[in-house]
């Protein structure tokens, strides 16, 4: 019986200690390089990021908001949409993806791939929005996808 209860006990917790691993990160990014209109949206990370920073293509003028973890992965979102993000460029490039065209904002391009240190990245061209990740370890690799799925535009 006190095993049942222990059981039941875990099942029912599942739910609330995987809410603690997430942290709801909103942002907003310009509509384009030549917009002042910006678009808010929010994305699910992992909770246990140490920077977040933002950084500007000052050539192109897109904006890339990431953060990065003390395991050296980076999860981020970019305006980028008609280039990709700079930060994912050499693992595009090393897959052989000098260049990609999108033809229509409701397109989807999604990359993906392994870096020559056996970790992984992604890359999902969405609509107005670019989202991804780099460096990310095998057994951490399912928490970054699910990052990336859970993209969303918010009011």
């Amino acid at each position: 019986m006190k095993y049942l209860f222990c059981t039941i006990l875990l099942i029912l917790s599942t739910p609330i200690m995987e809410q603690k691993k997430w942290k709801k990160l909103c942002i907003k990014i310009p509509l384009s390089t030549t917009s002042k209109e910006k678009l808010k949206f929010c994305i699910k990370i992992p909770k246990d990021y140490v920077d977040r920073e933002t950084a500007g293509d000052t050539h192109f003028g897109y904006e890339v908001k990431y953060v990065s973890y003390s395991y050296s992965s980076i999860i981020y979102v970019s305006s980028s949409i008609d280039r990709g993000s700079i930060l994912n460029w050499k693992n595009r490039l090393s897959a052989g993806l000098s260049t990609f065209t999108k033809t229509h904002n409701l397109d989807t391009l999604s990359f993906k791939g392994k870096q020559q240190d056996k970790k992984y990245w992604r890359e999902e061209i969405m609509g107005h929005v670019v989202v991804g990740y780099l460096n990310v370890k095998q057994d951490k690799k399912s928490y970054y996808d699910l990052a990336l799925s859970s993209i969303e535009l918010c009011d």
